[in-house]
């Protein structure tokens, strides 16, 4: 069962030529679309057909099933937030713990705000289409790279394990900025980037 599930929510192959990966591009864009104005349920191969203004054989050369798009989609989107973090944190890591945090949890928070429709149905699927490892691997990296700066600031530090302090905060910014995204509320934006860093920071440090 395990197999045949990787099979369909998987690409059927990898589009090579400058033509073929634009074709995927715009099949991909439609999808998106699908998913963020209509839900999960509404999406279909002769729909993103149509609305990509190609061939249902052009969607189905690249993905056998309406499953293999949506896990094509998360997959990029884990990739695009991993790039993300690493790229603001190499620039941020020499700022002070309370700048950095800011400057994390605003990348990530405007990221996700971009397309709250998309990011929900995104999230929803992660562990519908085999995704949750992929998932799991990513925060996993990204907290490595936080308990090594925590490690360097250990004496401001109010968790006296690093690695501790690390998961409990990667696993709080994730979940508060998709709950900010999500359900706003009366506070979003700006607020809610201040909001979030000041409870990563008065749980990390003194």
């Amino acid at each position: 069962m395990a197999r045949a599930a990787a099979t369909v929510t998987n690409p059927r192959k990898r589009p090579q030529q400058p033509r073929a990966r634009a074709t995927v591009e715009v099949i991909l864009e439609a999808t998106a679309h699908i998913l963020a104005r209509d839900g999960y349920e509404a999406l279909t191969t002769n729909a993103v057909a149509a609305r990509a203004g190609v061939s249902i054989g052009s969607v189905y050369q690249y993905f056998p099933s309406k499953e293999a798009l949506v896990g094509e989609l998360v997959d990029r989107d884990c990739e695009r937030m991993d790039a993300l973090f690493g790229d603001v944190f190499l620039r941020a890591q020499g700022l002070p713990p309370p700048e950095l945090a800011r400057a994390l949890v605003g990348a990530v928070y405007r990221a996700k705000v971009e397309n709250p429709a998309l990011a929900r149905v995104l999230r929803e699927q992660i562990p519908l289409r085999g995704r949750l490892c992929r998932l799991e691997e990513n925060l996993a990296r990204i907290t490595e790279t936080v308990a090594g700066y925590l490690a360097h600031h250990r004496d401001a530090l109010r968790v006296v394990d690093p690695a501790r302090a690390a998961f409990y905060a990667v696993e709080l910014a994730e979940a508060l900025t998709m709950a900010a995204v999500l359900k706003p509320g009366p506070s979003g934006g700006e607020q809610a980037v201040d909001e979030i860093t000041d409870v990563l920071v008065r749980y990390l440090f003194r």
